[in-house]
């Protein structure tokens, strides 16, 4: 296995981890599941927007290396 297959697969783990991190966090915050279920499709879609808006970002600062 490369490095770069590692360093996929303990990202994998890590977002998983913090995902049930996070989950577990709002359900003893907030009873209500609705709120909750609500809540976590509104941050995926909005997070997927903002990927296609830092790839705009990047094109336009051509200047900038990241």
């Amino acid at each position: 296995a490369t490095l770069l297959s590692i360093v996929v697969i303990v990202l994998g783990v890590v977002d998983v981890i913090f995902a049930v991190d996070s989950v577990t966090a709002k359900i003893s915050q907030y009873d209500d599941m609705f709120i909750n279920f609500s809540s976590s499709i509104f941050a995926m879609l909005t997070l997927r927007s903002l990927y296609f808006l830092v790839v705009y970002l990047a094109d336009l600062f051509v200047f900038m290396k990241y």
